[in-house]
C-alpha cells in the first residue's frame, strides 16, 4: 500500500519504519498543503494525519480528500499502535462500499 504520512512535526521516522517493515511504501509531508499537492500528483492508497495537525484544518483536508478521491483512506492518528500496519493491510482486501451487497 502506498501511504502518504503527514507529521507536523517533521517526526515520520519511526512510523514509517514500521509501515516499511510491514511492505507498505510511505511518504511524509509536514503540511497539508504540501500533502494535497502530493494527492494532486501521485497516487496513494491512504494517509495519515499524525497528532499535532490541527483539527479544524485536518477535517476540511479529510473532507476534500473525500470528495476528490474517495478511494483513499484517510485516518487522523491520536495514537500510534503497532497494529496500524496490519490493518491498513486487511483494509486493502475489504471490497468497496460500492461492490457490497446491499443491506
Amino acid at each position: 500500500m502506498k501511504i502518504l504520512y503527514v507529521d507536523p512535526l517533521g517526526q515520520c521516522g519511526p512510523v514509517k519504519a514500521e509501515l516499511v517493515r510491514a511492505g507498505h511504501h510511505v511518504t511524509c509531508a509536514t503540511k497539508l498543503g504540501e500533502a494535497a499537492k502530493m494527492l494532486s500528483t501521485h497516487c496513494f492508497s491512504a494517509v495519515l494525519l499524525a497528532e499535532g495537525v490541527d483539527d479544524p484544518e485536518a477535517f476540511a483536508f479529510i473532507s476534500k480528500v473525500h470528495h476528490d478521491q474517495r478511494e483513499v483512506l484517510v485516518f487522523q492518528l491520536s495514537v500510534w499502535r503497532s497494529e496500524l500496519a496490519a490493518t491498513l493491510q486487511s483494509l486493502e482486501t475489504m471490497p468497496e462500499a460500492d461492490d457490497r451487497a446491499p443491506a
